[in-house]
Formats: C-alpha cells, sequence, structure tokens
C-alpha cells in the first residue's frame, strides 16, 4: 500500500470525493464539527482510515443541518453565464480597457502628486504665521 493509497482512505478525502463537501477543507470541517457518520458512528477525527466496506456508508449524521440537501453548503454553485463576445472582440476590448485605466491612473497620481505639493505650501504658510504670532 502506497502513500497516496492511505492518503484516499482518510474519511477527509472520502468526504471531499464523494461530493459531501466542496473542498478538503470544508470536508474536514464537517468531520471536527461531527456533522459525518461513518456505518452509524459519528467520526471527528479527519485521518480515520475508511474501508472499502465502509466506503459507501459516509453521510451526514440525521440531525445535523447540512443533512438537508437543499442546504446553501451543499447546492453547486451555479455555472457562469458562457461571453457569447468573440475572441477578436474580447482582445480589443481588454487592450482599450488597459489603456483607459492605464491614462485614468496617470491622471490620478499627476492630480494627487498636485494636492500634495499644494498642501505642503500651506503647511508651510500656516507655520510662519504661527511662528510669527508667537513673536
Amino acid at each position: 500500500m502506497t502513500l497516496e493509497d492511505i492518503m484516499e482512505r482518510r474519511l477527509q478525502t472520502r468526504v471531499w470525493k464523494q461530493g459531501l463537501a466542496k473542498t478538503a477543507t470544508q470536508a474536514r470541517q464537517f468531520i471536527i464539527h461531527g456533522h459525518i457518520i461513518v456505518a452509524g458512528k459519528k467520526i471527528t477525527m479527519p485521518s480515520y482510515i475508511v474501508s472499502k466496506s465502509d466506503e459507501s456508508q459516509i453521510a451526514f449524521l440525521p440531525k445535523s443541518k447540512f443533512s438537508d440537501p437543499e442546504h446553501p453548503e451543499r447546492i453547486a454553485k451555479k455555472q457562469e453565464v458562457v461571453s457569447t463576445v468573440p475572441e477578436s472582440k474580447k482582445s480589443e476590448e481588454k487592450s482599450h480597457d488597459s489603456k483607459s485605466e492605464k491614462k485614468e491612473h496617470k491622471e490620478s497620481k499627476e492630480k494627487g502628486h498636485k494636492e500634495s505639493k499644494d498642501h505642503k505650501k500651506e503647511s508651510k504658510k500656516s507655520e510662519s504665521k504661527k511662528s510669527e504670532d508667537k513673536q
């Protein structure tokens, strides 16, 4: 038995591969929080080695909120809508967008630099006026 075979037998991996969890991390969380049973026994160790005969008996605990197939964490994310814009148009839009973004960034940077200079001038005037008032 190889290391890969052992890793495939772990409860965490089996829960994820059987589709009870969206990710391996989520599978681990379900197990640790006591939402998973194997052959009718609650198992809270993600490293639990599942036998071939018990593999089909992995499920959510009946009283777990995740036992409902309509639970939001169990519903697969909807597929993104496929774009109907031709590839040639997409590349044109990307180049146009990047040009306008660069221009906006440059203008914003210049504006900020000008405002920073103006602020420094005002600060110096204010400081000199305060020192005059003290004298």
